[in-house]
């Protein structure tokens, strides 16, 4: 939604978001993103967004465990909350500077829609220059990461368990990369 709305890099942080240890380490990520310079490569984030699709209760605890609330507090950068679904509510929603009431209410509401403000401006179609734009960070974005992090990491993040599965599954992925 976000890249679809307004192109641009986004840093993500991977966490676990249930289960034992995903309240400590997504402190520790807002942790580590709060202390980012704010002009440095890569900048701290103008906004952090906490998002998780829906699930059991029990799935959910994490987002109202106590070491979290008080990290999203104390956090410099503002934080949104995007917890679940309509309906979830967890402690998080009450301490975070805003809270959606969905992930993607949450890149809704902090994102403009770039067409909407150029057709505004111009008074022009401008889906097809937006779409090449987005298509452009999502680029520019892959060469970021592949630069910036270890390559096993990317991989493993894509669900692969070595690089040798990913090369043996993604041969055209492989070369795109390259």
């Amino acid at each position: 939604t976000i890249s679809r709305r307004f192109p641009r890099p986004i840093l993500v942080w991977p966490v676990p978001v249930q289960g034992e240890g995903a309240a400590e380490r997504i402190a520790a990520a807002i942790a580590g993103f709060d202390a980012m310079p704010p002009g440095g490569s890569p900048p701290r984030p103008d906004v952090l967004i906490i998002a998780r699709g829906g699930g059991s209760v029990e799935d959910l605890l994490p987002f109202s465990n106590e070491s979290l609330v008080r990290a999203v507090s104390a956090a410099f950068t503002p934080v949104v909350s995007a917890i679940g679904h309509e309906t979830d509510r967890p402690l998080l929603d009450l301490v975070a500077d805003l809270a959606a009431s969905t992930p993607t209410d949450a890149a809704k509401r902090i994102v403009p829609d770039l067409a909407d403000e150029l057709r505004g401006t111009y008074g022009v179609e401008v889906e097809v220059i937006v779409a090449d734009l987005a298509d452009a960070v999502a680029r520019a974005t892959v060469v970021a990461d592949l630069e910036t992090r270890d390559v096993e990491v990317l991989i493993n993040n894509a669900g692969f368990a070595t690089s040798g599965d990913f090369a043996d599954e993604n041969p055209a992925r492989i070369a795109e990369l390259i």
